[in-house]
């Protein structure tokens, strides 16, 4: 694949997010400004690039499609952006003789893993995909009988090609999820794991529990300290992919350690303090500006330092 251009690569962002409108709940809403958009001759050529990798991928969906419940309006359009984003960052192929493949891993067992500051995508031998966040780490063992995927840390997104034969199972912090052709995102953290579907079917195990829960689109499961329950989704959280977070009185240390997965310059609080402060409203986690945009909401002070870091700190008077 080609390397894109920045620009380029926030036109693809664009044409997928417009994609994903106009096949919405709102998309009379949105015709004008879409039309206004699509009136550029390189935009309306991104957007027919996405429509032709949606249809391809659509076709293939199509006839591996599962019985089983239908996913909701709301998150429809959300978990075709999922998919073609990962179609159109997964160019890293994993198959016998990848780089990737450890040294002295059996054959059958990959292990991959992303540094802070990238997200990396992966088509998977069977069809599925994978995007990992920062930071994140995972191996991937396929058999006859099972595919298995151990997320050590972080997060990821998995887009899941249906097999009826192999169950997809992917094994996050003591958490066992089970996917029967369906987009979802996993996170894995220090005391338990969440786990988020936008689209199919999911049942997940928590540890020390008596069954499978089974998720919904647009649902959540969080399992922490050996209980687990259902949740609404995160308002946007499918949009995580696109470096977008919506926040509403989220703790300033928690946007910070989210930004920071993200590429870009690495944003520190001077004082700890500063990490109780609450912030409002939706932010591009890659945008180059966001400490000078957190620090005019916030009245704090900017100081860039040698290494690309950036520091938020009290001012002075």
């Amino acid at each position: 694949m080609t390397p894109r251009s920045v620009d380029g690569d926030a036109r693809v962002a664009e044409a997928s997010d417009w994609y994903a409108r106009m096949r919405g709940a709102e998309a009379a809403d949105d015709r004008a400004g879409f039309e206004a958009w699509y009136a550029d001759p390189e935009n309306a050529r991104a957007y027919r690039e996405i429509e032709q990798v949606w249809n391809t991928a659509g076709r293939s969906s199509l006839r591996n499609k599962p019985p089983g419940r239908q996913t909701s309006a709301r998150w429809k359009p959300l978990a075709a952006a999922a998919a073609i984003a990962l179609l159109l960052l997964g160019v890293s192929l994993l198959s016998a003789g990848s780089p990737v493949l450890p040294e002295q891993a059996p054959a059958n067992i990959l292990a991959l893993a992303s540094a802070n500051d990238e997200r990396r995508a992966w088509g998977l031998a069977d069809g599925s995909s994978v995007l990992l966040d920062g930071g994140g780490a995972l191996a991937v063992e396929y058999s006859g009988a099972e595919r298995r995927i151990r997320l050590d840390r972080g997060r990821a997104r998995f887009v899941v090609a249906h097999d009826a034969r192999r169950p997809f199972v992917v094994l996050a912090a003591g958490t066992r999820v089970v996917a029967r052709g369906t987009v979802f995102d996993v996170e894995a953290g220090n005391t338990g794991a969440e786990v988020t579907l936008l689209e199919g079917v999911v049942d997940v195990s928590a540890a020390n529990a008596s069954k499978p829960a089974t998720l919904n689109p647009g649902e959540r499961i969080v399992a922490k300290d050996g209980s687990a329950g259902i949740r609404p989704a995160l308002a946007d959280t499918a949009r995580w992919t696109e470096g977008l977070v919506v926040t509403q009185r989220l703790p300033l240390a928690q946007l910070v350690a989210e930004a920071n997965r993200s590429p870009g310059a690495r944003i520190e609080l001077a004082d700890p303090a500063l990490g109780a402060l609450r912030v409002s409203g939706t932010m591009r986690l890659g945008d180059p500006r966001l400490a000078d945009k957190l620090a005019a909401t916030l009245d704090l002070a900017v100081v860039r330092e040698p290494g690309g870091i950036v520091r938020l700190q009290a001012r002075s008077f």
